[in-house]
C-alpha cells in the first residue's frame, strides 16, 4: 500500500453560505468512504484547507 498526501487550498466564493460547509462534508464523507480515503477539512471563514 502506498501513502499519498495531498494538500489543497481554496478561497470562499462571493456566493458562499454557511450551509455550503455541510454540503461539502456530506459529499466528502460519502465519497471518501467509498474510495477508502481519509482526510480533514479546515476552514477559517475565508479559506479552506
Amino acid at each position: 500500500m502506498f501513502l499519498t498526501r495531498l494538500v489543497y487550498t481554496s478561497k470562499i466564493s462571493d456566493v458562499f453560505e454557511s450551509s455550503d460547509i455541510e454540503n461539502i462534508l456530506v459529499t466528502a464523507r460519502r465519497e471518501n468512504e467509498r474510495n477508502n480515503i481519509t482526510g480533514m477539512l479546515c476552514f477559517n471563514r475565508k479559506y479552506f484547507l
